[in-house]
């Protein structure tokens, strides 16, 4: 289960984040707990939050060196982009996502080794964000 708890960030940065608790016990990892809490901040109006509750993404191979694949699910025929921003929040690659598809290629050669994050972008704001390590 999910929670949508907008929030306020003074800064005017419209988005989404999506944070996951996991919680256990360092002595039995089988004793533990998950959370999900959606953050939503700014107008996201325009942004339908029931129709993209499922989406989600996987990039492999992760770690990644000159080219990796996104399989993606849940974008309910919209048209999206796939964003790589750089640990300083830059962006250094971007692909449109086709929504009839369920999967886009990326040419990632230009990037020096490092942690990057990828987002799915729909509506100009980001709908899921995770890690990307890039190594030559």
């Amino acid at each position: 289960m999910a929670y949508h708890i907008p929030y306020a960030t003074g800064s005017g940065v419209s988005g989404i984040s999506t944070v996951k608790y996991r919680l256990f016990n360092i002595n039995d990892t089988a004793d533990k707990f998950e959370k999900v809490i959606v953050y939503v901040a700014g107008n996201t109006s325009s942004l339908s939050h029931a129709s993209l509750q499922g989406a989600d993404v996987y990039v492999y191979p992760n770690p990644a060196s000159n080219y990796l694949k996104a399989v993606y699910e849940g974008l309910e025929g919209r048209s999206a982009q796939l964003v790589i921003r750089n640990v300083l929040g830059s962006e250094v690659a971007r692909k449109n996502m086709d929504p009839s598809q369920n999967m886009v290629s990326m040419n990632i050669s230009e990037l020096k080794s490092g942690i990057y994050l990828y987002s799915i972008v729909v509506d100009g704001l980001p709908v899921i964000t995770k890690k990307l390590t890039v190594r030559k």
